[in-house]
């Protein structure tokens, strides 16, 4: 099973962390393209709106993988990832 953190505790736990303040930036900006094109995504595939969208419902995954790689109505997305996903609950 896989352990997800709170993008809320994420974001505390980065802050200490002893890296360049510039990967630090990139990541956070990483997620927020993730968040936007996940909410994006689920309404223009699956007509779901989000009602009660903060940051609470969002949950961080480590993965190995480079890039998210999304095609909503023919635009092709990528987003680098930096080591984390994004994860959107709270249906």
């Amino acid at each position: 099973m896989k352990t997800y953190n709170s993008l809320n505790d994420f974001i505390d736990e980065l802050k200490i962390q002893n890296i360049d303040l510039e990967l630090k930036i990139s990541i956070i900006n990483s997620l927020f393209q993730q968040g936007i094109i996940t909410i994006y995504w689920l309404y223009m595939n699956k007509g779901i709106i989000h009602g009660d969208i903060n940051s609470n419902n969002f949950f961080i995954q480590k993965t190995s993988k480079e890039n998210l790689n999304i095609t909503i109505n023919e635009i092709k997305y990528s987003i680098k990832l930096f080591g984390y996903y994004l994860v959107l609950g709270d249906f």
